[in-house]
């Protein structure tokens, strides 16, 4: 994943293309070792983009951005005509937050609490019936991935859970070459996460129901 991110850095840099890096899940994670592409670019290709909504507060609605000096008038002006200015006490009260350690203190919790649904997530899909699929539970983050069988719809599964009241949105439906859903475990709350076992259960239930042929 490094290297894959300073080859990007190094292509940018020889074809002198702006890179927009949306770093939304800043702070959610352990592993120190992985960096922000802005971090390998030495030519000051960067427009690095964070926000604090999957940490600290979504309703907060602020973030930070780093760019060159070169863009500095562009990007002040956008901001300005986008809207005028940001609320200052939204502001103070991030900063304060920040300054106190309140905000690192609230990270290691809301880290740990991720790991823990993670690890939960994988023990229940590593013991489970995968015949024919597979699956993708990372170390840190959000989402896991299920892999389905090309045989199955992945948006005949969603509307499936639906009515078991799993809503799977159609930005959770990967496109058809990759034949899959992305599950976020965000919302989930970690006793929750059994529901696992109901999607299981339907994805395991379609794959054994025979497909009509058509009539030759």
């Amino acid at each position: 994943m490094e290297n894959d991110k300073k080859m990007i850095a190094e292509l940018c840099g020889r074809y002198h293309v702006l890179m927009i890096e949306d770093d939304y899940l800043a702070d959610l994670g352990v592993d120190k070792r992985c960096l922000p592409l802005h971090y390998y670019d030495t030519n000051q290709l960067t427009v690095y983009i964070r926000s604090f909504s999957k940490t600290f507060l979504p309703g907060i609605r602020l973030g930070t951005m780093v760019f060159s000096d070169a863009l500095r008038d562009t990007v002040i002006q956008q901001k300005y005509l986008s809207d005028i200015c940001t609320s200052g006490i939204a502001q103070g009260a991030l900063n304060f937050f920040l300054t106190s350690g309140m905000y690192d203190r609230h990270v290691r919790k809301v880290n740990a609490c991720y790991r823990r649904k993670l690890v939960k997530a994988k023990a229940i899909l590593s013991h489970a019936d995968l015949t024919g699929f597979s699956f993708h539970v990372p170390r840190q983050g959000l989402f896991l991935w299920i892999t389905l069988p090309i045989e199955i719809s992945a948006k005949r599964i969603a509307q499936k859970l639906a009515q078991k009241n799993i809503i799977v949105s159609r930005y959770g439906i990967l496109d058809k070459e990759a034949q899959g859903l992305r599950l976020c475990i965000a919302g989930v709350p970690e006793k929750e996460l059994d529901s696992l076992e109901t999607m299981l259960k339907i994805i395991r239930e379609e794959k054994a129901e025979p497909k009509n042929e058509s009539s030759t």
